[in-house]
């Protein structure tokens, strides 16, 4: 007998072939979105997140059970913990489609040692130019075109504020595009 899984906005059922409706369930964070259907640099900052937590949840772990050390356990534990708090919400928001996709060529990336920030000016493809802060490092080289995933929507409240007040997004990822 085979079962198929369909799916719509934040249910899903799953429906045999002599028998209607077997069982509805509720996912917790969204519709129904895997990793493939994602947009592939997201996609590569999730699983490069999730790699990394799990590297040193496991390094604490093994050194943790070889050491009898309790405490190590439980910082392994705190990590796994405060990973998922990290990557849960990003996965619930690329679900919910909150992000913003640019596709431009970078100017200029002036980095602020001070902020942990970078000021990146683009110019989009609708022949705008555009100036976005960037929180944390990106490797981002001017004269190259991009398609770049901006964490939240653009605010136009935000404009009027000087650049150096202007909260920084976050990037979720990028690639680089070939000229044409």
């Amino acid at each position: 007998y085979s079962m198929q899984r369909i799916c719509s906005n934040r249910r899903c059922a799953v429906f045999h072939p002599d028998i209607h409706v077997v069982s509805h369930y509720k996912y917790p964070f969204g519709r129904c979105l895997s990793l493939k259907s994602m947009p592939a640099p997201i996609r590569g900052t999730i699983i490069k997140t999730l790699l990394c937590i799990f590297a040193v949840m496991a390094f604490g772990v093994i050194w943790g059970i070889a050491s009898h050390d309790r405490i190590l356990l439980a910082l392994s534990a705190c990590v796994a913990a405060f990973g998922a708090l990290k990557v849960l919400p990003l996965i619930s928001s690329v679900k919910k489609g909150q992000y913003q996709e640019l596709l431009c060529t970078v100017l200029s990336d002036k980095k602020s040692s001070l902020l942990n920030r970078h000021q990146l000016t683009v110019y989009k493809d609708d022949q705008e130019e555009k100036t976005i802060m960037l929180s944390g490092r990106a490797a981002l080289k001017p004269g190259k075109k991009y398609r770049i995933f901006l964490a939240g929507q653009e605010d136009d409240a935000l404009n009027a504020v000087p650049d150096y007040l202007r909260p920084g997004r976050s990037l979720l990822g990028s690639e680089e595009l070939e000229e044409q």
